[in-house]
């Protein structure tokens, strides 16, 4: 006889499912925080983060400055 397809054993079309591994076996993405370095330098991190947020201000200020400067008339 046949072999019904939806049955209790599952049709899978001809494809076979990938393999999945558990959440504790996959291996920490970019955006993860990484284990195990919740509070270790914290003043690092925080003197970091001011660097990548102050730089970027002083050096459009700069710029602004540099700019009206050559483009005030020299009379």
């Amino acid at each position: 006889m046949a072999k019904q397809m939806g049955t209790k054993r599952g049709f899978t079309g001809g494809l076979e499912a990938p393999a999945t591994r558990l959440a504790t076996q996959l291996a920490a993405g970019p955006f993860d925080p990484a284990r195990g370095e919740s509070d270790a330098m914290p003043m690092r991190d925080a003197l970091l983060t001011g660097l990548l947020v102050i730089y970027p201000v002083f050096a459009t200020v700069a710029v602004i400055a540099i700019g009206l400067f050559l483009s005030a008339p020299l009379a």
